[in-house]
């Protein structure tokens, strides 16, 4: 059996592609925490971040877990045993 790994020099491929054509093979998407940093760094500022970004809370829901539950052993003491 023979496996193969396909490797891509991206810079070198960045370079001779041009932004254009760069752009259209990548995928581009906003880092959170890239962007929270230029915020607190005064890159950009927080107005002008807060004008695009929304919070939107998500649907209430309800976890139920199991606990430890206390039971009679042999001699009638109760024990604490998880099951």
């Amino acid at each position: 059996m023979q496996s193969e790994t396909t490797k891509i020099d991206e810079e070198g491929l960045r370079k001779s592609l041009g932004t254009k054509l760069w752009n259209k093979v990548t995928d581009r998407k906003v880092s959170k925490s890239k962007l929270l940093i230029a915020i607190a760094e005064g890159e950009i500022s927080q107005e002008l971040a807060s004008s695009f970004i929304t919070v939107q809370a998500n649907k209430a829901y309800i976890r139920f877990s199991e606990g430890q539950r206390k039971e009679d052993d042999d001699d009638g003491e109760r024990t604490d045993q998880a099951e």
